[in-house]
């Protein structure tokens, strides 16, 4: 299953250009999840262009559960380097 945390910017705008093309979609509005599922978000803010796209059909909701379900949460997440370069009294010959 392909899943994606950064689709929600903080400031709550859901942005549909930030969706995988290949993300799953999920239109089921009886499934007792919908509420807190990424899918279902997604296919809310789907612009009404998209003729084409791969879904869960409703029959993978059974008994409340749905193992097609990308909860949405909030993810902290950090990008760059810590200590990639030896320090810098190293190089300057110390």
């Amino acid at each position: 299953m392909e899943t994606n945390d950064n689709m929600t910017p903080q400031n709550g705008e859901f942005d549909f250009a930030a969706v995988p093309k290949r993300y799953t979609l999920c239109y089921h509005e009886g499934c007792p999840l919908h509420e807190r599922c990424m899918r279902f978000l997604a296919a809310t803010h789907a612009p009404e262009s998209l003729e084409v796209r791969r879904c869960v059909l409703p029959t993978a909701e059974k008994d409340g559960h749905c193992r097609w379900l990308d909860p949405i949460e909030t993810v902290t997440m950090a990008e760059g380097f810590t200590g990639l370069l030896p320090s810098s009294r190293a190089y300057a010959g110390s």
